[in-house]
């Protein structure tokens, strides 16, 4: 669903086939006598394409995120630039600085030590990324239980049963908003009284007063005798179930990565990729022009990778599809109390 709304969102495609675009509409292209492409241009067009098409198999951002890239390409070509000079002007820099000529030796340890920071930091990112899917699903689990307990503790209530599964699907509508910045009143209009959704928007944390609403519902249906007092104690565990899985997506959303450790990472990747290859001409020669793009090419689709998924409640591919997954939360916990989504 995320790919679907990033495609949408960009500028109208042609097809491939009739020349439509994205929209339905219909474009003429004037028919062109083009001369056919001598095989050198191909080739040489070739190269660039290959290596935006690795990046983005890599990444998965290329195709939606045009700057990654543009980006990651034009550096692929200027390592391979310098990996073409680099192998050209073997020879004169030997002869007339042969005392300072570079060696694979302190790439090789420069690479390894890169390489073990890359992979902290990927595994930080992911760390954010796998603890915010451990909350939503515990957030699942507890509108499970929730739904449960007040259709079998209240079975006569059927309308507080049905008022508390749509109480708990906005609640899933409104922690997605919260953490990705945008107005829930549209979400929650659909799910919750007029009255209900202008006191709950009008709270800075609109999760935290729809839990506030449940709990209210729930100690009525005890004052009422629809509920007795371990069984409210066992739904308010519950409800504070739902409250650590809210604040601990809140803490992960509000503490990014250090901007500082990623810009370092990221410049510190750039500098040891466009030294690699005068290391490697004196080495490998010739093989200089292959190995030191691949090397580079890995090196930043491991930088942005850990980029991509340090933020997961975002809007990107790569992020938590928390649409769907409020939807599913929805329709799991609508089906037990027989309500229709």
């Amino acid at each position: 669903m995320a790919r679907t709304a990033s495609s949408n969102s960009t500028k109208p495609r042609k097809s491939k086939d009739n020349g439509s675009t994205h929209d339905g509409e219909t474009k003429v292209q004037p028919e062109l006598d083009l001369e056919p492409e001598p095989l050198w241009k191909k080739i040489l067009l070739a190269i660039p394409r290959a290596f935006g098409s690795g990046v983005r198999a890599v990444t998965g951002v290329g195709e939606y995120d045009p700057a990654y890239r543009r980006d990651g390409l034009c550096f692929l070509l200027l390592v391979l630039a310098v990996s073409v000079a680099s192998v050209l002007s073997r020879d004169w820099w030997m002869s007339a600085h042969a005392a300072s000529a570079l060696s694979i030796p302190p790439f090789t340890l420069m690479g390894v030590a890169l390489a073990i920071f890359l992979g902290f930091r990927n595994s930080v990112s992911y760390d954010r990324y796998w603890e915010a899917r451990k909350q939503w699903g515990a957030l699942l689990i507890g509108a499970r239980s929730l739904t449960r307990e007040i259709a079998s503790f209240a079975p006569d209530e059927v309308a507080l049963q049905r008022r508390v599964a749509r109480t708990l699907a906005a609640f899933a509508f409104a922690l997605k908003h919260q953490l990705r910045g945008t107005d829930p009143r549209a979400d929650l209009a659909c799910r919750l009284d007029p009255a209900v959704v202008d006191r709950v928007c009008a709270a800075r944390f609109v999760p935290s007063a729809l839990l506030l609403c449940l709990a209210q519902d729930f100690a009525a249906a005890r004052r009422a005798g629809s509920l007795t007092d371990l069984q409210l104690q066992s739904m308010d565990t519950n409800l504070n179930l739902l409250t650590e899985a809210s604040g601990a997506c809140e803490r992960i959303a509000n503490t990014p990565i250090p901007y500082t450790y990623r810009v370092l990472m990221n410049r510190t990747v750039m500098v040891y990729c466009l030294l690699l290859p005068v290391g490697l001409a004196n080495a490998i020669g010739w093989l200089t022009v292959l190995v030191g793009p691949f090397i580079a090419y890995t090196f930043l689709a491991l930088d942005v990778i850990g980029e991509q998924i340090e933020e997961p409640f975002g809007n990107e591919p790569n992020d938590l599809a928390l649409a769907a997954m409020c939807h599913g939360i929805e329709l799991s916990i609508c089906e037990l109390v027989g309500e229709t989504p």
